[in-house]
């Protein structure tokens, strides 16, 4: 097994440096840890090999950026959200692919040329879109050609959308905002709102039974009607 330090050069078992005097870290210490957890009885010992490599040319992370979750959604205007992506290789990153799916739907990609130098993180925006109120789920992923470390390549979230101060329509029509009052009030009940919201709904026979909790951001300005 050849070892290497950050700086690529390769590092010789006479130097390894892995601990120091004293039983401390050395300065050549891997950044790794290894532990094992025990089920039943024990087996026979295996050998475990450990190929240790410097930086590579090509290596790009996505993560959310702090404080994302605490972001609040409403229905009104488009939903944006950004990510981060990091540079964990040698080589400048300014040609990428970054792909969303929300909900489960087919992924939405798009190149991206800004400059991320080795080293850096760049916060930029992943997706500009208009939801409807409720759960849904987004998983972004970064695209980096020769890029084959993946375990830092895709990141996934939960969201809420809050209804927002507007008319929403009930009726059995697909251009309905929704097709029964079951949909709408239990998907308010789990979201809340954020402004006064009006449900207009059209002539028909509704034989369900509904009830409406005390809704979150509802107050004397946020009606519901």
């Amino acid at each position: 097994t050849t070892l290497h330090k950050a700086s690529n050069s390769a590092l010789s078992p006479s130097t390894m440096g892995f601990v120091g005097s004293g039983g401390n870290p050395g300065a050549n210490r891997p950044d790794i840890k290894l532990s094992a957890v025990k089920y039943g009885c024990p087996g026979p010992l295996k050998t475990i090999a450990i190929n240790i490599i410097g930086t590579p040319a090509h290596d790009a992370k996505i993560s959310w950026p702090s404080g994302t979750d605490g972001i609040v959604y409403n229905s009104c205007g488009n939903i944006s959200m950004d990510v981060n992506v990091s540079n964990l290789a040698l080589n400048l990153l300014n040609n990428y692919e970054l792909k969303y799916s929300v909900d489960g739907a087919a992924y939405v990609s798009s190149t991206r040329t800004t400059n991320v130098a080795p080293g850096a993180t760049v916060t930029m925006q992943l997706m500009s879109v208009p939801l409807m109120p409720g759960r849904h789920s987004i998983t972004a992923v970064v695209v980096v050609e020769d890029d084959t470390i993946h375990t830092n390549d895709t990141i996934r979230r939960d969201f809420m959308v809050r209804f927002c101060g507007r008319t929403y329509t009930i009726s059995t029509d697909a251009s309905a905002d929704y097709n029964t009052l079951t949909e709408a009030i239990d998907t308010m009940n789990i979201v809340g709102i954020d402004g006064p919201v009006v449900f207009s709904i059209a002539a028909g026979t509704y034989n369900e039974q509904i009830e409406l909790q005390n809704v979150y951001g509802s107050s004397a300005a946020n009606t519901i009607t």
